[in-house]
């Protein structure tokens, strides 16, 4: 049996999470000739360790940090693979190894990044984990493309792999007066010019709230701006805080419509996620989206708050285009699965050791 280990430490982080928590759950599923073994927090991973095909490592070294550089190699231990989430690869590891990069944001938009040693760090990171590689896993042509602007790898190292959408995604017809965003708060997401849109929404006589599900401690520390926009109107405004999967699933089955408004994005997992519980998306028509929304969506300018909020205005005003496009999406969706994409990593893997 092939040995293939996975830095399975952001398990509970946010995108990079998502995707690990869906490859390993299909993995405990399909019929395969490895073993793995799970380096990160056991009280996470405890779910695999009734699998005899699963061996758990523990190692609580933080990202992207020097500790992580020390400890991991020992975690690794003899293998015949090793695949990293993300690319904060252990430099001093000699061996077979595959990396996920979901994009090069930090290079691609680095009037977001605040910390010029954050800049160099990524930097460096992403050349030693591209030299490094045996193969890149990306999500979608457009981060293939990225890659090789800004880090200039070899694009027969590259594979294209499109993210899935988890089953449990349902479609309600009790529908809720709310718009709703769901991901982080960082610059770039561009929930500034959403909330300025969605003002001019409430001034026009739209009465909705708009639900941001993500932890309202970062909203503040990330962008004072966005406080500022939002004190008048803060009310309207609901911070949903730290919520379940379940829960998340919940949001998106009643909303009346999603706004992901994103300047760049390496994939965008919740325009699809709203698509498969029947609820329309608004989206910008920058980066990757356009490629994974298809016609099922939308599209609007993300530098151009008056675009914004036409496009939720067309949206909300207009109940027979929201018939459409949920209609649109649930077939687009259709194509997005994680079996798919854990059937192709590990065909990957076998191309790699075999």
């Amino acid at each position: 049996m092939q040995k293939i280990a996975i830095d399975s430490r952001m398990y509970n982080s946010a995108g990079v999470g998502t995707y690990l928590k869906n490859l390993l759950n299909q993995y405990a599923k399909l019929d395969h000739d490895f073993g793995f073994r799970l380096i990160g927090n056991p009280s996470e991973l405890r779910e695999y360790s009734y699998n005899n095909n699963f061996e758990i490592i523990e190692n609580d070294a933080g990202i992207y940090t020097l500790r992580e550089q020390i400890k991991m190699p020992a975690s690794i231990g003899k293998v015949n693979l090793l695949h990293c989430p993300h690319y904060n690869i252990p430099i001093q590891y000699k061996g077979k190894l595959v990396v996920t990069i979901h994009d090069v944001c930090h290079l691609a938009m680095p009037q977001f990044v605040r910390k010029f040693h954050q800049k160099v760090y990524a930097k460096a990171m992403l050349l030693a984990a591209t030299r490094k590689a045996d193969i890149i896993i990306t999500d979608s042509e457009f981060s293939k493309n990225e890659i090789m602007k800004y880090v200039k790898v070899n694009p027969n190292k590259i594979r294209t792999l499109y993210l899935g959408v988890d089953s449990d995604f349902r479609v309600s017809s009790e529908k809720e007066n709310y718009i709703l965003y769901v991901g982080n708060v960082k610059p770039h997401k561009n929930l500034k010019r959403a909330l300025q849109a969605y003002s001019l929404l409430l001034k026009k006589g739209f009465d909705c709230d708009f639900i941001i599900v993500g932890k309202r401690e970062g909203f503040i520390t990330e962008d004072d701006e966005l406080n500022n926009i939002t004190a008048n109107i803060s009310e309207k405004v609901i911070f949903t805080g730290y919520v379940s999967d379940g829960q998340v699933k919940e949001y998106f089955r009643k909303a009346i419509l999603l706004i992901f408004p994103s300047l760049y994005e390496g994939f965008g997992l919740p325009p699809l996620e709203a698509m498969a519980s029947g609820t329309p998306v608004v989206v910008s028509n920058a980066a990757s989206l356009p490629e994974i929304v298809g016609n099922a969506g939308v599209y609007v300018d993300p530098y151009d708050v008056e675009s914004i909020f036409e496009g939720m205005c067309k949206v909300l005003s207009d109940i027979e285009l929201r018939k459409e496009l949920v209609q649109k999406g649930l077939a687009r969706v259709k194509g997005f699965s994680w079996r798919k994409t854990a059937e192709k990593t590990l065909d990957i893997y076998n191309y790699i050791v075999l």
